[in-house]
Order: C-alpha cells, then sequence, then structure tokens
C-alpha cells in the first residue's frame, strides 16, 4: 500500500470516526462526596429546668418511646412533700366521710325520732303506773309480824321512791323536749359546718397536689420522639444542669430510616435536578464486592449553605431505595456517618460534543466564539 493509499485510509477512517461521534452517546455523570444522615432531623430532648442531674435512664444507641422519662433532677424533696399531701388528703376523706355518715344519720332519723321520743314518754307513763299499782298492793299486804312488816315498809319506800324517781325523770324530758330538739339542731348545723370547712381544706390540698406535680413534672425529662438515642452531653449523675440546656439527641424512628447528603460543588450544580438518579458507592464497603446503591434526588438547597472541607457547597438529599448492602445474602447495614461517594447522571451527550468541550470551552474563554 502506497504512502497515498494509506492516507487516503487514514482520512477515510477519521471521517467515519467524526460521523459516528455524533450518534454515539456518552452517560455524563457529576461525582460528589456524601455521608449518611437520619430520615428525620435530629430531635434533642432538653432540661426543662434547673437542677442536679438525679437518675439517667437511657443510654446511648438505645431505643426509646415517645413520652418516655429518660432523665429526672433531684425532686426527692417534692415527692417527699407530695406523698404527705396524699395522707392528708386520705385523712379529710375519711372525716368527711364520718361527718356525711352523722348528717344522714340526723337527717333520715328526723321523723323517727320524734316517734321514738313519744313512745319514751309513753313507757315512762306506764312505769309510773305500775309503780303505784305495786305500792297499793303492797299496803294491802302487810301483817302484823314486826319483822315482815319492817322488811315491807322498807320495800314500799324504796318502790315509792323509784316510782317517784321515774316521774321525775318523765317531767324533765317532757320539759326538755324542746330543748332536745334545739340541741339537735344546732348539732346538725355544726356538722353543715364542719363538713363545708373540711370540704374547703380538701380543695386546698387538692389544689397543692396539683401543684407539686407540676414542679415535679418539670424535673423530669421527656423524649420528644420514639427513636435511637444518638448522644447523650450529660452521661453523668449529680451534674448541674440549666434550663433549656440540651441533654440528648434522639434520631426518629421512621420507614425510611435514612437518607444521603450529597456536597456538590457549585460548578455542577447547574445540571443537577430533582428527582435525578444517583448510584452511590459507600466507603467502607467495596463496591465491587458489596455492590452500590441506587436512590433520586429529593432535594436541592437553594444557596451553598453547608460547609465542607472548609468550602462550601451546595446540599444535596438523596432517598436510597435500600438501607443495606448484601454479600452472600447476609445485609450490611448503613450506619449514621458513614462517609461515602455518589454519581450522579445528568444525562447523555454525543461523543463529539465530549470530545470537543474543552475546545469550545477554551474559546469561549479567550473570546474567540
Amino acid at each position: 500500500m502506497t504512502i497515498k493509499q494509506s492516507a487516503l485510509t487514514s482520512c477515510l477512517l477519521l471521517a467515519v470516526l467524526l460521523v459516528s461521534s455524533l450518534y454515539i452517546p456518552i452517560e455524563v455523570f457529576t461525582r460528589a462526596e456524601g455521608e449518611v444522615v437520619p430520615f428525620h432531623p435530629l430531635s434533642h430532648a432538653d432540661f426543662p429546668d434547673d437542677g442536679v442531674l438525679l437518675t439517667i435512664r437511657i443510654e446511648e444507641g438505645s431505643y426509646v418511646e415517645k413520652g418516655a422519662v429518660i432523665a429526672e433532677l433531684d425532686n426527692r424533696e417534692m415527692k417527699l412533700n407530695l406523698q404527705i399531701l396524699h395522707e392528708k388528703q386520705q385523712q379529710m376523706e375519711k372525716k368527711l366521710a364520718l361527718l356525711n355518715g352523722l348528717l344522714d344519720e340526723q337527717l333520715d332519723n328526723d321523723t323517727i325520732d320524734e316517734v321514738a321520743f313519744n313512745d319514751q314518754i309513753q313507757r315512762f307513763v306506764t312505769l309510773q303506773k305500775n309503780y303505784r299499782d305495786n305500792v297499793d298492793n303492797l299496803e294491802s299486804l302487810v301483817n302484823l309480824d314486826t319483822k315482815k312488816n319492817a322488811a315491807m315498809q322498807q320495800l314500799v319506800k324504796k318502790n315509792v321512791a323509784g316510782a317517784l324517781q321515774a316521774d321525775d325523770s318523765m317531767q324533765k324530758l317532757l320539759r326538755n323536749k324542746k330543748d332536745l330538739l334545739k340541741a339537735r339542731k344546732e348539732f346538725e348545723e355544726r356538722i353543715i359546718f364542719d363538713i363545708e370547712r373540711y370540704e374547703e381544706r380538701q380543695r386546698d390540698i387538692v389544689n397543692t397536689i396539683q401543684l407539686n406535680k407540676l414542679y415535679i413534672e418539670k424535673t423530669l425529662v421527656f423524649a420528644p420522639v420514639s427513636g435511637i438515642v444518638r448522644h447523650i452531653y450529660y452521661p453523668a449523675e449529680g451534674s448541674f444542669v440549666s434550663q433549656g440546656d440540651k441533654f440528648a439527641d434522639i434520631i426518629e424512628s421512621s420507614d425510611s430510616p435514612f437518607k444521603i447528603r450529597l456536597f456538590v460543588a457549585p460548578s455542577d450544580i447547574g445540571m443537577i435536578e430533582e428527582n435525578d438518579d444517583v448510584v452511590i458507592r459507600v466507603d467502607t464497603y467495596d463496591h465491587s464486592v458489596f455492590g452500590t446503591i441506587e436512590g433520586k434526588i429529593s432535594q436541592i438547597s437553594l444557596d451553598r449553605t453547608h460547609e465542607h472541607r472548609n468550602e462550601r457547597f451546595y446540599r444535596i438529599m438523596v432517598t436510597p431505595h435500600i438501607t443495606h448492602l448484601s454479600k452472600g445474602g447476609e445485609a450490611h447495614s448503613l450506619k449514621y456517618g458513614m462517609t461515602l461517594y455518589a454519581t450522579i447522571e445528568r444525562g447523555t451527550v454525543s461523543l463529539m460534543s465530549y470530545l470537543m468541550k474543552p475546545v469550545i470551552k477554551h474559546f469561549h474563554e479567550v473570546g474567540h466564539l
């Protein structure tokens, strides 16, 4: 083959290559570093008041339910006061129960007492008549026997004295009937007064109990969400804390516990859009062995809001399709804070455009295009 033929063949091959490069697609990617982060922002459990940390009920890595008590400030004196107040409340309830029972008894027996009172008077009258009949019978049976007569006279005097005493009691009871009813009315009024007084005391005790419960509640730290305890800022009991101090960070549980946060340079952000596909390679696991994780972009920051390696980057959030890598059927879950790098698909361009891009960029910079 002559030199002319070789040159012609080379030109022909180059022409074919140039023409074909116009139709050969090349996928374009943007590479970005990142890390594994929780799906939800970290939730913080703060101290509601000043005090001394008495009890810690969680540890890092443990799971907590929303609303569970995870720490407690020193509230032993408050609890003792609350116990005393509860005992006072129980005593007050017993006193009120007795007073109400007395009042009910008086009210229920209002008419029955009158009947019983009249019956008592009739029994006294009957008793007096029987005593006088007995005296008459004894006098008719007296004989001349001195000893018997003396004994009988003594017995007669005794019975007469008993009859007179019974008659005096009856008259006194009749005279004091109105006084007894008045005393009974005053007794009922005193019971009602004491009931009202004890009820007022009971209300004060209940209000004080509620106030003490609020004070005790302010010494408790509750979990704001259900999830995993990531970090405890005060791991030692006995520490003095101030109101608003952060006690622990909790990662909220969710169906998708992880998200991927990427740091994209400003020069690459213009070609990236939401729902773009992302391929993630975790540094901890060799992607040639464990494979990769695919996902989609769910959010792009409006400005360079995140500083990474002393440079400001755009923050891109990626929702992964899975949260673990597999090897030999064994799953290896991702952990918060794992570093990674990802390739973001930016579409396809022709081979010619890709090869000519540096040349075109150069001419733009020098101002010839």
